[in-house]
């Protein structure tokens, strides 16, 4: 019974022993836990561009099995962000046609098959219109340039119903172009007093309707028609 007396006071004055060394921790009802870290999170698309690149290239440099799981992990969210950022777009676009441009720049096969056809019809208008106020003036040179863009030209002009003079390389034309060079193919208009120049060279058919629909587009915006 004694030998059971003294080693419960040889206890507690190890426990008092103990509690006094470490008194500081006796003022407080609890022991505070440590509060984990709260991970950052990345905003910035330049910071986190930086931090996947830095970890690529610490995988790629010391290839531990740590490097290449980090690396991954920030391969595997920035993967899905661009997924989610890819839905929201779409959904975006389809809810705002205003954005996607699919009025004016059809994907579709039927939409750009309608926008072509549309370009085309007001392509012939433009040209048929420059056909009522303008006549065509080919300015020939003395080469087999001249006289193969001769050709085009008239079957331009029988085609959209322009009247067409042809200038000799030794003749000189009523109109003043100012031309730089020969051969050249001018527009005037006698009622709007107009005289511009549409090509130099050899040109074909599709340029000369081309630079046609712009001339008339720019005398059109600049009030002049």
């Amino acid at each position: 019974m004694k030998i059971l007396i003294l080693l419960i006071l040889f206890t507690n004055n190890v426990m008092a022993a103990s509690f006094y060394e470490d008194r500081s921790r006796g003022w407080y009802y609890f022991e505070s836990k440590s509060k984990p870290k709260k991970q950052r999170v990345i905003t910035d698309h330049s910071e986190y561009r930086e931090l996947i690149e830095g970890a690529a290239a610490k995988a790629m440099m010391n290839p531990t099995p740590e490097n290449v799981i980090r690396f991954k992990r920030l391969e595997h969210q920035l993967l899905a962000k661009a997924i989610k950022f890819a839905e929201v777009t779409k959904s975006v676009m389809r809810q705002n046609p205003d954005l996607s441009g699919a009025i004016e720049n059809p994907i579709s096969r039927t939409g750009l098959d309608l926008k072509y056809s549309r370009l085309a019809q007001h392509m012939e208008n433009t040209l048929k219109y420059a056909a009522k106020g303008f006549g065509l003036i080919l300015h020939m040179d003395d080469g087999e340039i001249g006289t193969e863009l001769e050709k085009v030209v008239r079957r331009f002009a029988a085609k959209y119903n322009y009247s067409l003079a042809v200038v000799g390389p030794s003749e000189k034309s009523a109109i003043d172009f100012k031309l730089k060079a020969l051969p050249a193919i001018g527009m005037y208009s006698p009622k709007k007093n107009i005289a511009t120049v549409i090509a130099y060279g050899f040109v074909a058919e599709g340029q000369i309707k081309n630079n046609i629909r712009d001339i008339i587009t720019e005398l059109k915006h600049s009030g002049e028609l």
